[in-house]
């Protein structure tokens, strides 16, 4: 009789962020955005916490891969997460902002 070991979503999402963690070393922009999703806590649930959520690890890694050229998408994501978590910016100082997009 043959057992087969049970993956359960929580295990798929931890080794996913394994994966992400071991590309983003290697300066993988899209992965660094993908891991920031993770410190966010998009991938938990009430009761199984795949990393410990941080919205200063977060943004470090939405800006590390603005760095290695994602910028489009993670300034449009950094707007949703400070609006997401309730950090109120005036509109003065984002209409001062110049966006450069990277090619």
């Amino acid at each position: 009789e043959s057992t087969t070991a049970t993956t359960t979503t929580l295990d798929r999402y931890r080794i996913a962020f394994n994966y992400f963690q071991q590309a983003a070393d290697k300066n993988d922009a899209l992965s660094w955005h993908a891991l920031s999703k993770f410190y966010e806590g998009y991938y938990d649930t009430e009761d199984e916490i795949v990393v410990p959520a941080s919205f200063g690890k977060a943004v470090m890694c939405l800006k590390k891969a603005e760095d290695l050229g994602y910028a489009p998408y993670v300034t449009w994501t950094v707007n949703q997460m400070l609006v997401s978590h309730q950090i109120l910016v005036p509109s003065s100082i984002w209409q001062t902002c110049t966006i450069e997009t990277k090619r």
